[in-house]
């Protein structure tokens, strides 16, 4: 595998990994959809993608 593939293998781990724990914080928090949505800037349908399935997020730059 090249490093390039490899680094991208690492960010979406690093980035699933970050969505998993950020909405499990949120929940543990007692947020509701609407916080949790405005603390992390999500719109309401990407909210819901991410809680559905974390793997779907990507991290840019």
């Amino acid at each position: 595998m090249s490093a390039v593939s490899e680094q991208k293998v690492d960010k979406q781990q690093a980035s699933t990994i970050g969505v998993k724990t950020a909405l499990a914080i949120l929940d543990k928090w007692g947020a509701s959809p609407e916080q949790s949505q405005g603390i992390l800037q999500l719109s309401r349908a990407t909210w819901y993608k991410l809680r559905k399935d974390p793997a779907m997020t990507s991290l840019s730059g």
